[in-house]
């Protein structure tokens, strides 16, 4: 025998552009229980990198080399 469970749920998810981080929950919609919550932040790399890098990618695509590339 098999229940099938649902439930009416809410995601917050907030990002902040100053210091590329952000922060997310989900709450059941009824009772604003929390269900779960996590936070991230992402350390951008500076542009004349990511640029060196995107230029290494473009080459190894246009080689055939996908593995590389990823």
């Amino acid at each position: 025998m098999s229940a099938d469970v649902t439930a009416d749920l809410t995601v917050e998810v907030r990002l902040n552009l100053l210091d590329f981080s952000w922060f997310w929950e989900i709450r059941h919609a009824r009772t604003h229980t929390l269900v779960e919550s996590g936070t991230g932040r992402q350390a951008y790399p500076s542009a004349d990198d990511a640029y060196s890098a995107g230029c290494a990618r473009l080459a190894a695509l246009t080689a055939g080399d996908v593995e590389d590339a990823a």
